[in-house]
């Protein structure tokens, strides 16, 4: 094989190596943040004490806390059910709740903090996910909490 039409293979190859390892970087992290949140709709079970321990989407968004936080204000106003569902009083928590319950958590909030905005988080259930309820028709108080909330992230960095 010629010199020329080694140096072109060889060039020929480095460009696909390339190729392959540019198509093959891994998302950035907020959609990998994104992905995880909307995957809490698959959470299933939730205990009062150990909440969704060991379901992969809580313990994945529960390990990146604060920089999670934007992510998870963004879906609070997203009424997607969950497979969390309370037979004896029919309640649904909805993806918006599980995400106002986690910001609370993460916050150190009191969900007092959140009347004004149309919030409820009453102790009438011993397992609270399912006492989350809103004033209001649903998304104009899940949108006003946002907002409340986004006001309260710290400044980027």
């Amino acid at each position: 094989m010629g010199r020329v039409k080694k140096i072109a293979m060889l060039a020929g190859l480095a460009a696909s190596s390339c190729l392959a390892a540019s198509s093959c970087q891994e998302p950035p992290k907020s959609g990998q943040m994104d992905l995880a949140v909307r995957s809490l709709v698959d959470l299933h079970a939730w205990d009062p004490s150990t909440e969704g321990q060991g379901q992969a989407s809580y313990d994945t968004v529960m390990g990146w806390g604060k920089e999670a936080w934007p992510i998870l204000i963004a879906h609070v106003a997203d009424e997607s059910p969950t497979l969390l569902y309370d037979r004896v009083f029919d309640i649904t928590v909805t993806l918006g709740d599980v995400c106002f319950y986690l910001l609370l958590k993460q916050m150190g909030l009191p969900w007092t903090d959140f009347l004004e905005d149309g919030a409820r988080v009453p102790s009438l259930l011993p397992n609270r996910i399912f006492c989350i309820r809103w004033v209001e028709p649903s998304l104009v108080s899940r949108k006003r909490v946002q907002a409340h909330l986004l006001r309260l992230l710290p400044p980027p960095e």
